[in-house]
Protein backbone atom coordinates (compact mmCIF):
# COMPACT_ATOMS: atom_id res chain seq x y z
CA UNK A 1 0.00 0.00 0.00
CA UNK A 2 1.25 3.60 -0.40
CA UNK A 3 1.01 5.91 2.14
CA UNK A 4 0.43 9.64 0.64
CA UNK A 5 1.18 12.90 2.18
CA UNK A 6 1.74 16.20 1.81
CA UNK A 7 5.07 16.64 2.48
CA UNK A 8 7.66 14.66 5.07
CA UNK A 9 6.73 17.18 7.69
CA UNK A 10 3.51 16.04 7.87
CA UNK A 11 4.39 12.24 7.72
CA UNK A 12 6.38 12.34 10.58
CA UNK A 13 4.72 14.78 12.89
CA UNK A 14 0.52 14.12 11.87
CA UNK A 15 0.62 10.62 10.35
CA UNK A 16 3.47 9.04 12.72
CA UNK A 17 4.62 7.13 9.30
CA UNK A 18 8.03 6.02 10.60
CA UNK A 19 6.94 4.63 14.17
CA UNK A 20 3.88 3.05 11.93
CA UNK A 21 5.54 0.91 9.97
CA UNK A 22 8.08 -0.13 12.74
CA UNK A 23 4.98 -1.25 14.72
CA UNK A 24 2.87 -3.12 12.06
CA UNK A 25 3.63 -6.99 10.36
CA UNK A 26 5.80 -6.60 6.96
CA UNK A 27 4.65 -10.09 6.04
CA UNK A 28 0.94 -9.02 6.17
CA UNK A 29 1.99 -5.33 5.66
CA UNK A 30 4.41 -3.22 2.87
CA UNK A 31 4.08 0.48 2.91
CA UNK A 32 5.66 2.78 0.90
CA UNK A 33 5.77 6.77 1.33
CA UNK A 34 5.27 9.00 -0.96
CA UNK A 35 5.11 12.86 -0.45
CA UNK A 36 3.58 15.24 -2.52
CA UNK A 37 5.72 18.71 -1.58
CA UNK A 38 9.50 19.35 -2.26
CA UNK A 39 11.82 18.83 0.72
CA UNK A 40 14.87 17.02 1.80
CA UNK A 41 13.82 15.79 5.42
CA UNK A 42 14.36 12.53 5.01
CA UNK A 43 14.56 11.09 9.06
CA UNK A 44 12.39 8.60 8.73
CA UNK A 45 13.27 6.59 5.34
CA UNK A 46 15.36 4.19 7.18
CA UNK A 47 12.04 2.96 8.96
CA UNK A 48 10.92 2.29 5.37
CA UNK A 49 13.75 0.82 3.95
CA UNK A 50 14.05 -1.69 7.17
CA UNK A 51 10.41 -2.58 6.46
CA UNK A 52 10.75 -3.36 2.74
CA UNK A 53 9.44 0.01 1.87
CA UNK A 54 10.18 2.89 0.03
CA UNK A 55 10.73 6.82 0.22
CA UNK A 56 9.10 8.70 -3.13
CA UNK A 57 8.54 12.18 -3.86
CA UNK A 58 7.34 13.99 -6.68
CA UNK A 59 7.99 17.82 -5.97
CA UNK A 60 4.97 19.37 -7.03
CA UNK A 61 5.52 22.97 -7.06
CA UNK A 62 1.90 23.90 -6.41
CA UNK A 63 -1.71 22.37 -6.39
CA UNK A 64 -1.82 22.57 -9.62
CA UNK A 65 1.46 21.21 -11.11
CA UNK A 66 0.13 19.07 -13.79
CA UNK A 67 3.35 17.02 -14.17
CA UNK A 68 3.70 15.98 -10.49
CA UNK A 69 0.23 14.97 -10.85
CA UNK A 70 1.37 12.38 -13.56
CA UNK A 71 4.20 11.48 -11.92
CA UNK A 72 2.16 10.57 -8.89
CA UNK A 73 0.14 8.59 -10.93
CA UNK A 74 2.73 6.55 -12.65
CA UNK A 75 3.90 6.13 -9.30
CA UNK A 76 0.66 4.66 -8.00
CA UNK A 77 0.44 2.48 -11.59
CA UNK A 78 3.86 0.73 -11.67
CA UNK A 79 3.59 0.03 -7.67
CA UNK A 80 0.73 -1.77 -8.16
CA UNK A 81 -0.94 -0.70 -4.66
CA UNK A 82 -3.71 -2.61 -3.45
CA UNK A 83 -4.76 0.56 -1.44
CA UNK A 84 -4.01 4.22 -0.59
CA UNK A 85 -3.87 5.93 2.45
CA UNK A 86 -3.89 9.73 2.08
CA UNK A 87 -2.94 12.28 4.65
CA UNK A 88 -4.45 15.40 5.18
CA UNK A 89 -6.42 17.87 2.80
CA UNK A 90 -4.13 18.39 -0.52
CA UNK A 91 -3.05 14.00 -0.39
CA UNK A 92 -6.64 13.41 -0.63
CA UNK A 93 -7.69 15.30 -3.18
CA UNK A 94 -4.83 13.98 -5.68
CA UNK A 95 -4.93 10.42 -4.10
CA UNK A 96 -8.61 9.80 -4.57
CA UNK A 97 -8.51 11.39 -8.19
CA UNK A 98 -5.58 8.93 -8.80
CA UNK A 99 -7.33 6.24 -6.95
CA UNK A 100 -10.55 6.77 -9.11
CA UNK A 101 -8.55 6.88 -12.33
CA UNK A 102 -6.28 3.34 -11.75
CA UNK A 103 -9.44 2.03 -9.48
CA UNK A 104 -7.25 1.79 -6.35
CA UNK A 105 -9.40 2.05 -2.88
CA UNK A 106 -8.73 4.97 -1.02
CA UNK A 107 -8.60 5.91 2.69
CA UNK A 108 -8.24 9.34 3.87
CA UNK A 109 -7.46 10.60 7.32
CA UNK A 110 -8.25 14.50 7.36
CA UNK A 111 -7.11 17.30 9.72
CA UNK A 112 -8.97 20.47 10.69
CA UNK A 113 -8.25 23.43 9.28
CA UNK A 114 -5.75 26.35 11.45
CA UNK A 115 -6.79 29.02 12.80
CA UNK A 116 -4.79 32.62 13.55
CA UNK A 117 -4.38 34.32 16.74
CA UNK A 118 -7.55 35.88 16.52
CA UNK A 119 -9.44 32.91 16.48
CA UNK A 120 -10.63 33.00 12.82
CA UNK A 121 -10.46 29.47 11.09
CA UNK A 122 -7.35 30.18 8.64
CA UNK A 123 -8.67 28.64 5.25
CA UNK A 124 -7.22 27.71 1.60
CA UNK A 125 -10.48 25.65 1.12
CA UNK A 126 -8.09 23.14 0.70
CA UNK A 127 -11.07 20.85 3.45
CA UNK A 128 -14.04 21.23 1.77
CA UNK A 129 -12.13 20.33 -1.37
CA UNK A 130 -10.99 17.32 -0.29
CA UNK A 131 -14.27 16.18 1.08
CA UNK A 132 -16.17 16.88 -2.04
CA UNK A 133 -13.43 14.96 -3.50
CA UNK A 134 -13.47 11.88 -1.17
CA UNK A 135 -17.73 12.18 -1.54
CA UNK A 136 -17.09 11.27 -5.06
CA UNK A 137 -14.26 9.06 -5.20
CA UNK A 138 -12.93 8.04 -1.71
CA UNK A 139 -13.69 4.71 -0.10
CA UNK A 140 -13.70 5.34 3.76
CA UNK A 141 -12.65 8.27 6.22
CA UNK A 142 -10.60 8.16 9.40
CA UNK A 143 -11.82 10.29 12.15
CA UNK A 144 -8.84 10.80 14.82
CA UNK A 145 -11.35 11.95 17.25
CA UNK A 146 -15.33 11.33 18.12
CA UNK A 147 -15.38 14.57 18.46
CA UNK A 148 -14.27 15.09 14.87
CA UNK A 149 -16.46 11.97 13.81
CA UNK A 150 -19.73 14.29 15.28
CA UNK A 151 -18.26 17.40 13.83
CA UNK A 152 -17.93 15.35 9.79
CA UNK A 153 -21.40 14.12 10.43
CA UNK A 154 -23.14 17.21 11.78
CA UNK A 155 -21.89 19.19 9.14
CA UNK A 156 -22.99 16.85 6.35
CA UNK A 157 -19.60 16.17 5.54
CA UNK A 158 -20.06 12.18 5.44
CA UNK A 159 -22.94 9.82 6.23
CA UNK A 160 -21.93 8.08 9.36
CA UNK A 161 -21.06 4.15 7.08
CA UNK A 162 -18.15 6.13 5.44
CA UNK A 163 -16.19 7.48 8.82
CA UNK A 164 -14.12 5.25 11.09
CA UNK A 165 -12.94 6.47 14.66
CA UNK A 166 -9.33 5.40 14.95
CA UNK A 167 -7.42 6.49 17.72
CA UNK A 168 -3.84 6.96 17.49
CA UNK A 169 -0.89 5.68 19.86
CA UNK A 170 2.36 6.23 21.41
CA UNK A 171 4.95 3.91 22.22
CA UNK A 172 4.51 3.25 26.23
CA UNK A 173 6.53 0.72 29.02
CA UNK A 174 4.78 -1.98 30.39
CA UNK A 175 6.25 -0.87 33.71
CA UNK A 176 6.15 2.63 35.62
CA UNK A 177 9.01 4.60 35.27
CA UNK A 178 11.49 4.01 38.40
CA UNK A 179 12.34 6.29 40.71
CA UNK A 180 15.76 6.66 40.10
CA UNK A 181 15.17 6.96 36.37
CA UNK A 182 12.80 9.92 37.26
CA UNK A 183 14.78 12.03 39.28
CA UNK A 184 17.75 11.73 37.08
CA UNK A 185 15.64 13.36 34.54
CA UNK A 186 14.69 15.71 36.58
CA UNK A 187 18.17 16.73 37.97
CA UNK A 188 19.12 17.10 34.15
CA UNK A 189 16.30 19.25 33.25
CA UNK A 190 16.80 21.74 36.03
CA UNK A 191 20.47 21.74 35.48
CA UNK A 192 20.24 22.04 31.70
CA UNK A 193 17.73 24.72 31.76
CA UNK A 194 19.06 26.98 34.49
CA UNK A 195 16.15 26.22 36.62
CA UNK A 196 16.60 25.84 41.03
CA UNK A 197 16.86 22.67 41.85
CA UNK A 198 13.05 22.73 43.59
CA UNK A 199 11.23 24.30 40.99
CA UNK A 200 8.91 22.98 39.63
CA UNK A 201 8.68 22.25 35.77
CA UNK A 202 5.31 22.62 33.68
CA UNK A 203 6.45 21.73 29.74
CA UNK A 204 4.40 22.48 26.34
CA UNK A 205 4.86 21.36 22.92
CA UNK A 206 4.21 23.26 20.41
CA UNK A 207 3.93 23.34 16.64
CA UNK A 208 5.50 27.31 15.68
CA UNK A 209 4.50 26.90 11.99
CA UNK A 210 1.25 28.93 13.10
CA UNK A 211 -0.53 30.07 16.69
CA UNK A 212 -3.75 27.25 16.62
CA UNK A 213 -1.04 25.80 19.46
CA UNK A 214 -2.24 28.23 21.73
CA UNK A 215 1.34 29.01 22.63
CA UNK A 216 0.33 32.77 23.47
CA UNK A 217 -1.94 31.89 25.76
CA UNK A 218 0.27 30.21 27.90
CA UNK A 219 2.38 33.39 27.91
CA UNK A 220 -0.07 35.59 28.94
CA UNK A 221 -1.17 32.64 31.68
CA UNK A 222 2.54 32.22 33.12
CA UNK A 223 2.63 35.52 34.86
CA UNK A 224 -0.48 34.52 37.40
CA UNK A 225 0.90 30.55 37.47
CA UNK A 226 4.19 32.34 38.80
CA UNK A 227 2.27 34.45 40.73
CA UNK A 228 0.62 32.07 43.19
CA UNK A 229 3.31 29.50 42.70
CA UNK A 230 6.47 31.45 42.37
CA UNK A 231 9.07 28.37 42.55
CA UNK A 232 7.72 27.25 38.66
CA UNK A 233 9.62 27.21 35.70
CA UNK A 234 8.34 26.30 32.14
CA UNK A 235 9.93 24.38 28.77
CA UNK A 236 8.65 24.99 25.32
CA UNK A 237 9.62 22.54 23.03
CA UNK A 238 8.90 23.58 19.05
CA UNK A 239 10.09 25.40 16.84
CA UNK A 240 8.36 26.83 13.24
CA UNK A 241 8.33 29.75 11.04
CA UNK A 242 6.33 32.06 13.91
CA UNK A 243 9.57 31.25 16.17
CA UNK A 244 10.80 34.45 16.05
CA UNK A 245 7.83 36.44 16.69
CA UNK A 246 7.33 34.36 19.93
CA UNK A 247 11.05 35.04 21.43
CA UNK A 248 10.17 38.63 20.47
CA UNK A 249 7.16 38.17 22.42
CA UNK A 250 8.50 36.84 25.69
CA UNK A 251 11.28 38.78 25.87
CA UNK A 252 8.53 41.52 25.58
CA UNK A 253 6.82 40.24 28.57
CA UNK A 254 9.80 40.15 30.83
CA UNK A 255 9.55 35.97 31.04
CA UNK A 256 13.31 35.19 29.74
CA UNK A 257 13.95 33.65 33.03
CA UNK A 258 11.06 31.55 33.31
CA UNK A 259 11.36 29.67 30.15
CA UNK A 260 13.49 27.50 28.99
CA UNK A 261 13.01 26.92 24.99
CA UNK A 262 13.86 23.69 23.45
CA UNK A 263 14.23 23.96 19.47
CA UNK A 264 15.71 20.79 18.96
CA UNK A 265 13.13 17.82 19.98
CA UNK A 266 16.22 15.02 20.68
CA UNK A 267 15.84 15.13 24.73
CA UNK A 268 11.54 15.36 24.32
CA UNK A 269 11.94 12.23 26.60
CA UNK A 270 14.06 13.26 29.12
CA UNK A 271 12.27 16.75 29.21
CA UNK A 272 9.21 15.29 29.91
CA UNK A 273 9.87 12.69 32.42
CA UNK A 274 11.87 15.10 33.91
CA UNK A 275 9.14 17.28 34.39
CA UNK A 276 5.91 17.23 36.50
CA UNK A 277 3.21 19.26 34.32
CA UNK A 278 2.12 19.01 30.70
CA UNK A 279 0.11 21.91 29.19
CA UNK A 280 -1.89 21.68 25.79
CA UNK A 281 -3.49 25.03 25.44
CA UNK A 282 -4.23 24.33 21.77
CA UNK A 283 -6.65 26.16 20.59
CA UNK A 284 -7.78 23.47 17.59
CA UNK A 285 -6.80 19.90 17.68
CA UNK A 286 -8.36 17.10 16.14
CA UNK A 287 -5.81 14.80 18.42
CA UNK A 288 -2.45 15.64 19.94
CA UNK A 289 -0.04 12.54 20.21
CA UNK A 290 1.51 15.32 22.33
CA UNK A 291 -0.69 15.07 25.07
CA UNK A 292 0.08 10.85 24.41
CA UNK A 293 3.31 11.08 24.86
CA UNK A 294 3.16 13.16 28.08
CA UNK A 295 0.74 10.87 29.46
CA UNK A 296 2.97 7.88 28.79
CA UNK A 297 5.87 9.65 30.77
CA UNK A 298 3.91 9.57 33.98
CA UNK A 299 2.38 13.33 33.78
CA UNK A 300 -0.77 14.61 34.48
CA UNK A 301 -2.06 17.11 31.33
CA UNK A 302 -3.71 20.79 31.60
CA UNK A 303 -5.74 20.71 28.46
CA UNK A 304 -8.39 23.18 26.47
CA UNK A 305 -11.62 21.09 25.71
CA UNK A 306 -10.81 21.12 22.18
CA UNK A 307 -10.97 18.52 19.34
CA UNK A 308 -9.86 14.90 20.80
CA UNK A 309 -8.17 16.75 24.29
CA UNK A 310 -11.33 15.12 26.31
CA UNK A 311 -11.26 11.59 24.81
CA UNK A 312 -7.53 11.39 25.06
CA UNK A 313 -8.04 13.15 28.88
CA UNK A 314 -10.61 11.06 30.21
CA UNK A 315 -11.63 11.61 33.70
CA UNK A 316 -10.18 14.16 36.07
CA UNK A 317 -7.87 11.20 36.91
CA UNK A 318 -5.44 12.01 34.78
CA UNK A 319 -5.96 15.97 34.42
CA UNK A 320 -8.01 19.13 33.86
CA UNK A 321 -9.86 20.24 31.13
CA UNK A 322 -9.74 24.07 30.68
CA UNK A 323 -11.59 26.29 28.27
CA UNK A 324 -9.81 27.44 25.22
CA UNK A 325 -8.12 30.74 24.94
CA UNK A 326 -8.70 31.07 29.13
CA UNK A 327 -5.36 31.97 30.18
CA UNK A 328 -7.00 32.80 33.72
CA UNK A 329 -8.52 29.34 33.90
CA UNK A 330 -5.16 27.29 32.26
CA UNK A 331 -3.17 29.27 35.38
CA UNK A 332 -5.57 28.08 38.22
CA UNK A 333 -6.04 24.85 37.37
CA UNK A 334 -2.03 23.90 36.64
CA UNK A 335 -1.92 26.17 40.44
CA UNK A 336 -4.22 23.35 42.35
CA UNK A 337 -2.23 20.60 41.18
CA UNK A 338 1.31 22.36 42.06
CA UNK A 339 -0.31 22.95 45.36
CA UNK A 340 -0.55 18.94 45.81
CA UNK A 341 2.09 17.53 45.08
CA UNK A 342 0.99 13.52 46.02
CA UNK A 343 -2.11 14.22 43.76
CA UNK A 344 0.42 15.16 41.31
CA UNK A 345 1.98 11.86 41.16
CA UNK A 346 -1.20 9.95 41.74
CA UNK A 347 -2.72 11.61 38.28
CA UNK A 348 0.90 11.34 36.58
CA UNK A 349 0.65 7.19 37.29
CA UNK A 350 -3.10 7.48 36.27
CA UNK A 351 -2.63 9.09 32.80
CA UNK A 352 -0.09 6.54 32.13
CA UNK A 353 -1.77 3.37 32.81
CA UNK A 354 -4.55 5.08 30.37
CA UNK A 355 -2.04 5.17 27.25
CA UNK A 356 -1.71 1.36 28.16
CA UNK A 357 -5.36 0.77 27.93
CA UNK A 358 -6.53 2.72 25.65
CA UNK A 359 -3.90 4.24 23.39
CA UNK A 360 -0.86 2.12 22.65
CA UNK A 361 1.05 2.01 19.36
CA UNK A 362 0.42 -1.41 18.83
CA UNK A 363 -3.39 -1.33 19.08
CA UNK A 364 -3.40 1.64 16.44
CA UNK A 365 -1.58 -0.47 14.29
CA UNK A 366 -3.21 -3.39 14.21
CA UNK A 367 -6.59 -1.34 14.30
CA UNK A 368 -5.08 0.13 10.89
CA UNK A 369 -4.27 -3.13 9.29
CA UNK A 370 -7.66 -4.48 10.33
CA UNK A 371 -9.26 -1.46 8.18
CA UNK A 372 -7.16 -1.79 5.36
CA UNK A 373 -7.69 -5.31 5.27
CA UNK A 374 -11.62 -4.71 5.54
CA UNK A 375 -11.95 -2.02 2.80
CA UNK A 376 -9.48 -4.25 0.43
CA UNK A 377 -12.06 -7.08 0.94
CA UNK A 378 -14.75 -5.41 0.36
CA UNK A 379 -13.44 -4.19 -2.94
CA UNK A 380 -12.27 -7.39 -4.00
CA UNK A 381 -15.41 -8.69 -3.65
CA UNK A 382 -17.45 -6.53 -5.05
CA UNK A 383 -19.33 -5.06 -1.41
CA UNK A 384 -17.91 -1.38 -1.43
CA UNK A 385 -20.57 0.78 -2.62
CA UNK A 386 -21.00 4.60 -2.42
CA UNK A 387 -23.66 6.38 -0.35
CA UNK A 388 -26.55 7.09 -2.77
CA UNK A 389 -26.55 10.63 -0.86
CA UNK A 390 -25.47 12.87 2.18
CA UNK A 391 -27.01 16.03 3.48
CA UNK A 392 -26.07 19.34 2.48
CA UNK A 393 -22.74 20.55 3.25
CA UNK A 394 -23.06 22.62 5.70
CA UNK A 395 -19.44 25.07 5.34
CA UNK A 396 -20.41 26.88 8.67
CA UNK A 397 -20.42 23.65 10.59
CA UNK A 398 -17.06 22.76 9.13
CA UNK A 399 -15.49 26.44 10.15
CA UNK A 400 -15.48 27.04 6.41
CA UNK A 401 -16.76 29.83 4.78
CA UNK A 402 -18.60 29.35 1.32
CA UNK A 403 -18.00 32.93 0.49
CA UNK A 404 -14.23 32.93 0.73
CA UNK A 405 -14.41 29.77 -1.30
CA UNK A 406 -16.17 30.76 -4.40
CA UNK A 407 -13.36 33.81 -4.40
CA UNK A 408 -10.45 31.30 -3.67
CA UNK A 409 -11.67 29.31 -6.88
CA UNK A 410 -11.98 32.64 -8.90
CA UNK A 411 -8.29 33.54 -7.84
CA UNK A 412 -6.71 29.79 -8.90
CA UNK A 413 -9.03 30.21 -12.03
CA UNK A 414 -7.53 33.15 -13.28
CA UNK A 415 -3.80 33.27 -11.96
CA UNK A 416 -2.86 29.76 -11.53
CA UNK A 417 0.87 29.12 -12.26
CA UNK A 418 2.45 27.74 -15.30
CA UNK A 419 1.70 23.97 -15.69
CA UNK A 420 4.73 21.57 -15.77
CA UNK A 421 4.02 18.95 -18.03
CA UNK A 422 7.57 17.09 -17.21
CA UNK A 423 6.83 13.61 -16.78
CA UNK A 424 9.87 12.78 -15.01
CA UNK A 425 9.59 10.04 -12.68
CA UNK A 426 8.86 10.38 -8.54
CA UNK A 427 12.38 10.53 -7.39
CA UNK A 428 13.11 7.57 -4.78
CA UNK A 429 14.36 9.44 -1.14
CA UNK A 430 17.96 7.24 -0.16
CA UNK A 431 18.38 3.65 -1.14
CA UNK A 432 17.73 0.85 0.95
CA UNK A 433 20.91 -0.35 3.08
Amino acid sequence: MLWLTDSFKTAKEDAQAGAFVRTADPTRLKVDLLALGPGDDHRFKHDFHASGGSVYQVNALSRGDIGAFLRLRRRVKEGRYDLIHAHSSWASIWGSRVGRLLRVPVVATLYDPRVDPSGKTNLHKEEEQAIRALRRWGTRVVALSGAQWDRYVQGGAFSRSFLEVVYQGVAVSETPVGPEEREAAQIWLRRHASFPPGANIAVTIADLDDWESGVDVLLWAIPKIVRDSPQTRFVIIGEGEHSEELDRRIRARGLNHLISWHRNHDDVRQILMGSDLFIHPSLRDPFPVSVLNAMSAELPVVGTRVGGVPEIIGTSEAGRLVPRSDPDALAEAAVELFRDPPRLAVMGRAAADRVRKMFTLSGWADRMEQLYREVIDDVQAGRSTRPNSYARLDVRLLGLDRRETSHARTSNRNGRSPRDLSLQEPVPVGAAG
